[in-house]
């Protein structure tokens, strides 16, 4: 995906998420406006954008308190992480598209 390519997705995925706010559970209602404004969803594409997220989630969890420790253990199981994540998303295309065809039968 080129970079213009991300940007556009990434805008589409706020503007879809921006007519459901009234679903939102309230951390995230509070959040969202900062998570589009920075951009986080195009940021992640880069590891200083995940880096960044690391600092985001010591803020909110009680049982983290260093975003350095998390961030380098995250990048020590990069690669493992990264293979588990290309099979989970398999996994998760399979299923939607399952569901699509049972909610849309042809």
């Amino acid at each position: 995906m080129t970079e213009q390519q991300w940007m556009d997705f990434t805008q589409t995925t706020y503007n879809l998420l921006a007519e459901q706010t009234d679903y939102f559970p309230a951390p995230f209602a509070r959040m969202f406006p900062y998570m589009q404004q920075q951009n986080w969803l195009f940021n992640y594409r880069y590891i200083w954008g995940i880096e960044n997220s690391f600092g985001g989630l010591v803020r909110r969890a009680n049982y983290l308190n260093s975003s350095k420790e998390a961030f380098e253990l995250f990048m020590k199981h990069y690669q493992e992480i990264e293979r588990s994540s290309v099979l989970f998303l398999v996994d998760v295309k399979k299923f939607a598209d399952s569901q699509f065809q049972q909610l849309n039968p042809q």
